[in-house]
């Protein structure tokens, strides 16, 4: 499978899950709860994955400063979630979506401050452009 194939599911899959946890939350579920069940949930499908995947049920051995990195990854990504959930819970999922898809703005500007990956032209009129639409979107 192609690297835009794969960033195409994962679009697909993030834009329904929004709408699934409208449809959850209008329904009276707190967020925070939201964000558990959801958390258990995917919890069994990515030990699942990698089980299948490494055919063992014994964890890889990871250096422990990888771990610290994707620990703090889970932890802002449980915290994303949780903003997410409450937005969801007072806004349309459009507008929602719209603001939180500025996440480039901010990926851009942590690889100029920390020059982990190549920055170019495109990526900076791209990242602008999806600024500019989140904006537009959001503006009624």
């Amino acid at each position: 499978m192609s690297r835009f194939a794969f960033a195409f599911g994962a679009a697909l899959f993030y834009g329904l899950g929004p709408n699934l946890a409208k449809w959850g939350l209008l329904g009276g579920m707190p967020q925070a709860l939201g964000t558990a069940i959801m958390t258990a949930t995917v919890l069994p499908i990515y030990y699942a994955m990698m089980v299948v995947s490494r055919r063992s049920f014994a964890p890889p051995k990871v250096d422990p400063v990888t771990m610290v990195f994707v620990a703090l990854a889970g932890i802002t990504h449980t915290v994303g979630s949780l903003f997410q959930f409450a937005a969801l819970k007072l806004e349309y999922v459009s507008i929602v979506q719209s603001v939180i898809n500025l996440n480039p703005l901010v990926a851009v500007s942590f690889l100029l401050l920390l020059g982990t990956e190549k920055v170019s032209r495109n990526l900076i009129i791209g990242t602008v452009l999806v600024v500019m639409g989140s904006i537009l979107v959001v503006t009624r």
